[in-house]
């Protein structure tokens, strides 16, 4: 993380959030202007449009059924070669501060970013995905990154984000979470999340944003 992402990252965890996002917005407002005017072109479709408002609603949607299958198969198999070849892409991680990840796209990365044409970078930007975000944020999302990573049990303790948090990457951040291995019990190690209902009634602080689950199940129910 740059000293610029890790500054904006500290300012969203504070009160001054709002307000620095209402600057940042006021001094792009044309370009934000064209973002929503190109939402508004857009020809989303009435199961995109659920999906959307799903995610409004709840903080989250499952938006399996809406994938390109061919482009989701490109990206299934690309996913495994790179899976198949980690030992040389643990090797040539950028980053390695979380331990139990392994980064397996940093060595296609140059300057930090993914070229256009990546397949994973076309996942993430195939049509039924932008017509989603696009409805619901009621403009045209821009992609901030693309992570393929390799979670591994360490059987060291839960740290950093293995743990429940919030994400401060921005005042409001859309992810989208693919699986390239199959989850069927715990021991597979799925993705776990609070619906908005509950995220709302738990209250989590600005500060200290890493908690375990016990503490969690005092304010929600397992």
């Amino acid at each position: 993380m740059g000293l610029m992402s890790r500054a904006m990252w500290h300012v969203n965890r504070s009160p001054l959030r709002y307000a620095v996002k209402s600057g940042v917005s006021a001094w792009h407002l044309g370009e934000k202007r064209e973002r929503r005017r190109q939402a508004q072109l857009l020809n989303v479709s009435p199961a995109e449009r659920t999906k959307a408002t799903e995610l409004n609603r709840d903080g989250y949607s499952v938006v399996t059924e809406l994938m390109d299958p061919s482009i989701k198969q490109e990206f299934a198999r690309a996913g495994l070669a790179r899976l198949n070849d980690i030992e040389t892409s643990e090797g040539k991680q950028t980053s390695t501060w979380k331990k139990f990840w392994v980064r397996l796209l940093d060595a296609e990365m140059k300057d930090g970013k993914l070229s256009a044409d990546n397949i994973f970078v076309r996942y993430a930007l195939q049509p039924s995905v932008i017509n989603v975000i696009s409805a619901a944020l009621g403009e045209i999302p821009w992609l901030d990154y693309v992570l393929l990573s390799y979670s591994r049990h360490t059987g060291e303790q839960l740290a950093s984000s293995q743990l429940w948090h919030r994400d401060h990457d921005d005042v409001r951040v859309i992810k989208l979470f693919s699986y390239l291995t199959d989850v069927e019990e715990d021991g597979d190690g799925p993705f776990t999340f609070l619906p908005r209902q509950s995220t709302d009634k738990f209250g989590f602080p600005l500060i200290g944003s890493h908690f375990p689950d016990d503490q969690v199940f005092q304010k929600v129910p397992r």
